[in-house]
């Protein structure tokens, strides 16, 4: 029996290398509030999703299974990098699934993406994408661990961290992927490449639902996809001061303040 039957339901999706531990530091912030679900990804964490399929449509009808496992009938949705590009599918699955046809009353209630990339437009970019993201994929099948994981640590998005707290990042990650994972999380990054995402960017429109968009202060890749995106579509776009690419661990309150704000509204 769920001890939170009554509390609205929140389910957060970890990005790429995360786990379910990942929301450690942010659910103190959002426990007393929420019923929180905060699923490991296909190839993650301790208790990865079982997943046969691991691109888009397998990982969604994985959440799903999880989602009807869990008895939830309607949630609130945060996700994280490649969290929030999951995220972005399984929304447009639910809204597809809530036409008049369907005769289904609303489940996810509002969509919140931390640092979330809606699609590449362009073929040739999608096939640049799917050619470096090849590399990676045969590095992570072929290094071991701990030095895949400082290489992916050195990237751009990641260059405000200090060396103290990439170590640390990178010893956490180390601690959640064991080798018996390995090829399943090859596998799902391969299969959720960018560029083999869908072209998203027109999704909010279709939405009965808000959408919401939060960026690091310090992450101006995707401050610059946020504003661009907000002159596509029906997007609300928040800045989280002090924080790069991972607004939930580098600054968990603001970002839990700012979440508990948005879904009252909905609320309203």
């Amino acid at each position: 029996m769920d001890a939170k039957p009554l509390m609205p339901t929140l389910v957060l999706l970890h990005g790429f290398l995360g786990s379910s531990r990942d929301w450690d530091e942010f659910r103190p912030f959002l426990d007393p509030h929420f019923r929180l679900l905060t699923p490991d990804l296909p190839g993650h964490g301790q208790s990865p999703l079982p997943c046969s399929q691991p691109d888009f449509d397998g990982v969604c009808d994985a959440l799903e299974r999880y989602l009807a496992e869990h008895e939830v009938s309607q949630f609130h949705l945060l996700g994280y990098s490649l969290g929030g590009r999951l995220a972005l599918h399984l929304a447009k699955r639910l809204q597809a699934k809530q036409s008049p046809e369907s005769h289904q009353s609303k489940r996810l209630l509002s969509l919140t993406l931390e640092s979330c990339h809606p699609g590449l437009a362009d073929e040739s970019a999608r096939n640049e994408r799917l050619g470096t993201d090849e590399l990676w994929a045969k590095r992570l099948a072929s290094e071991p661990l701990s030095q895949f994981l400082d290489h992916w640590y050195q990237q751009g998005v990641f260059a405000h961290l200090d060396p103290v707290s990439r170590a640390r990042l990178i010893e956490k990650r180390r601690q959640d992927h064991p080798d018996t994972q390995r090829n399943q999380l090859v596998a799902l990054y391969r299969a959720t490449s960018l560029g083999r995402q869908q072209d998203l960017w027109q999704l909010p429109a279709l939405l009965s639902f808000p959408v919401n968009f939060v960026y690091g202060e310090h992450d101006l890749k995707f401050a610059a996809i946020a504003h661009g995106w907000q002159q596509q579509a029906p997007v609300q776009n928040h800045c989280i001061r002090g924080a790069g690419h991972n607004c939930h661990a580098e600054q968990p309150g603001a970002l839990a303040a700012l979440l508990l704000a948005l879904i009252d509204g909905t609320q309203s």
